[in-house]
């Protein structure tokens, strides 16, 4: 059972979403706070997911976003904008640390797919947040081991990436525009290339030779 804490200042969506989660059997709400309680409520610590509710033209966002992540060190972070459009906070607020977006015009179906999706370690944005992102990692990855990793094409990190990040494969073909068979024709390749025979280990190469800055 996913366990949810519902973190919101504004006490009706606060209310409302804590009695509709309670009412799903595969979710578990273990509270419902302010922002300013977070820090006083130790019990709440094995929190899987947090669903964190705010306006997105506030100014403490990100300041919000790092309280958080302090105090749910494990959880991982959704935030639920109040208003209708995405635009780049969507891209902003996972560069934040946060797993997923979700804004006011999306449906709680929706709602249940990004929590269940987070809580595998997936993260819930659009194609465009994502491939920003990818692009990102692309851009910023040192070699530590250069002759492995120049093995490897442009397209074949992006897939690794995207594995190391919990992706299936049908998410990684979605996220890249093709086809699930050309993913796993791309991760067949990339496990001979390095030396794996799992997803775990080709995970863990990823985390050891391809580093963020």
């Amino acid at each position: 059972m996913i366990k949810v804490l519902v973190v919101s200042d504004n006490q009706i969506f606060r209310e409302l979403l804590y009695e509709y989660l309670s009412s799903l059997e595969e979710i578990s709400v273990i509270g419902k706070i302010s922002l300013d309680e977070i820090e006083h409520h130790s019990y709440l610590l094995s929190s899987d997911i947090v669903l964190f509710l705010e306006k997105c033209d506030s100014m403490t966002i990100k300041r919000d976003i790092l309280a958080l992540k302090k105090n749910f060190p494990k959880a991982k972070i959704i935030f639920l904008s109040l208003r209708d459009i995405r635009g780049d906070m969507e891209l902003n607020v996972i560069k934040m640390g946060a797993k997923g977006f979700l804004c006011a015009k999306d449906s709680l179906k929706t709602l249940i797919q990004a929590i269940k999706s987070c809580y595998n370690g997936e993260i819930w944005a659009t194609r465009r947040s994502t491939n920003i992102i990818i692009d990102n990692l692309q851009g910023k990855i040192i070699t530590r081991k250069k002759d492995e990793v120049d093995i490897l094409t442009p397209q074949e990190k992006k897939v690794l990436i995207l594995l190391a990040s919990g992706f299936k494969n049908a998410e990684i073909a979605q996220k890249l525009f093709i086809s699930e068979k050309t993913v796993k024709t791309h991760i067949n390749k990339i496990f001979k290339k390095i030396k794996v025979t799992n997803r775990l280990q080709a995970a863990l190469w990823a985390s050891k030779n391809l580093s963020r800055t």
